[in-house]
């Protein structure tokens, strides 16, 4: 089972957005056929320090919806328990949901369901790679709203 840590408050504040981030976890763990134990720490923070993180390890000079730290590059060939840390900034999750016809809460999912995939190892550096890693955001919001 893949676990995380956050912030209790921001958990509070969130009930059921936190809820569906459970259910979506629940869906790709099902889904990639995931049966050890995992974690990773998720923080959300502000635009300032997204941009902050985003310049300093991706020499990016912008805010950003999602950057994600993994300690293992190998696809789901993980050795390590820690998988390694997630970070996402809610100003620009609500931004972009727009222009990906989703809700607020329905992107803060597909934006989770992203950074865990790159936890697992998925990329989008090609097309193909991209495809995937969309097809199973789908797959799991799919069945998590429709």
């Amino acid at each position: 089972m893949i676990n995380f840590f956050i912030d209790e408050k921001w958990k509070q504040k969130n009930p059921s957005i936190y809820k569906n981030i459970m259910k979506s976890l629940f869906l790709l763990q099902k889904e990639l056929k995931i049966n050890k134990d995992y974690f990773f720490d998720l923080s959300f923070v502000s635009e300032n320090k997204i941009q902050e993180i985003n310049n300093k390890y991706r020499q990016k000079n912008q805010p950003t919806d999602v950057i994600t730290f993994a300690l293992n590059d190998s696809k789901i060939k993980i050795k390590n328990c820690l998988l390694g840390e997630i970070y996402l900034c809610e100003k620009q999750i609500k931004n972009k949901a727009p222009s990906f016809h989703l809700t607020y809460p329905q992107n803060m999912i597909n934006t989770f369901i992203h950074g865990v995939l790159h936890l697992l190892g998925y990329e989008h550096k090609t097309k193909q790679q991209e495809n995937k890693m969309i097809s199973l955001q789908n797959k799991i919001l799919n069945k998590l709203f429709y």
